[in-house]
């Protein structure tokens, strides 16, 4: 995104959308909520990339997080919307706890299971895409890039396999991927149609009933297991899952290390240069165990509340120092905390 003071170079079209930003994200304005989607929404419709890079810009320049807040408010309008035919169509995913438990999965399967657990009303029309998605594309999607995947995936799936990229993993590393699809159902419908949707006592108990047998009906596995983690609006699912799953890696990885090694390991845990993540290192005097990096900022963590929690885990697992390379101050490495 542009950073720089670029008010002279937007469109009148920018700077009106800029001013019911502001009031809406900086001044509380909460009434606008209506009044800026639906200007949102006009420029998702026509794919508009450059006007909404020009207002997140413009955003910047007044406050950091009120720019990625309009980032978010926006992809939330691209992934649920009224069509043409009076349809409410709203793109969900499912993130994967455990890629190496996913080779059975089926969507129709997958869609049924969502029927017979509540998690959509009867009416409504479910489409999953066939194949696992790459968390780590769907997260840096732009709204008009998640507008055109819903659209795409509502018409046809194979349109949106040319959206969705395919990247090669070394061998043994579990990339963190998740299965998407569309829900739609009438806009005339009373109530709720989505569980998610629903007040949150509702919700908890018919996710954890999809949750318990999804291993069985979803995957096809015969042991129960919670290889995937709970459906929901693509961009809250799509982070909620990263975070998880990072956690997941993280604690793997420590433990691993912790029972192979020889006993006095060390860590090293260095700050991204422009403070977007961290990386931890395992080592001990003869060996290096390999590096886990931790995109706290892209996850929308908070850099203190992740070290916490590394320096709980690495504490817990034994590891016998800590090397913390802060690039947050100028004295970096700040030595060895045991």
């Amino acid at each position: 995104m542009i950073t720089s003071n670029s008010s002279n170079l937007a469109s009148p079209q920018a700077l009106a959308i800029l001013e019911l930003a502001t009031r809406y994200l900086l001044e509380n304005e909460f009434a606008l909520a209506s009044e800026l989607g639906e200007a949102v929404d006009a420029l998702l419709v026509e794919e508009d990339e450059e006007t909404l890079d020009m207002v997140s810009s413009l955003l910047y320049e007044k406050d950091p997080e009120a720019s990625e807040d309009f980032w978010d408010f926006a992809r939330e309008r691209a992934e649920m919307f009224m069509t043409e035919t009076g349809q409410i169509s709203t793109l969900f995913a499912i993130p994967v706890l455990d890629p190496n438990e996913i080779q059975g999965f089926s969507p129709e399967e997958a869609a049924a299971s969502f029927f017979e657990h509540g998690l959509v009303c009867e009416d409504a029309t479910v489409l999953f895409y066939p194949a696992p998605v790459d968390g780590g594309q769907l997260m840096s999607m732009s709204p008009v890039a998640v507008f055109r995947l819903h659209t795409a995936l509502g018409e046809n799936y194979r349109e949106a396999a040319t959206l969705l990229t395919t990247q090669e993993y070394a061998q043994g590393t579990h990339p963190f991927v998740c299965f998407i699809g569309v829900a739609t159902y009438s806009a005339q419908m009373p109530g709720e149609c989505l569980a998610w949707e629903m007040p949150s006592d509702d919700f908890v108990r018919r996710i954890q009933d999809w949750s318990e047998q999804a291993a069985f009906t979803v995957l096809g596995l015969e042991v129960r297991r919670r290889a995937l983690g709970y459906p929901g609006r693509f961009v809250f699912a799509v982070r909620e899952g990263a975070q998880e799953y990072q956690d997941i890696v993280l604690e793997a990885f420590v433990a691993k290390v912790a029972q192979s090694g020889s006993g006095k390991v060390l860590a090293r845990l260095k700050d991204h240069p422009i403070l977007e993540g961290l990386t931890l290192e395992l080592y001990d005097v003869s060996q290096e165990y390999g590096a886990v990096y931790i995109p706290w900022k892209q996850l929308g963590q908070a850099r203190a509340d992740v070290i916490e929690h590394i320096f709980d885990l690495l504490r817990d697992a034994g590891v016998l120092g800590i090397m913390f390379h802060d690039y947050d101050t100028e004295e970096a490495p700040k030595g060895v905390r045991h």
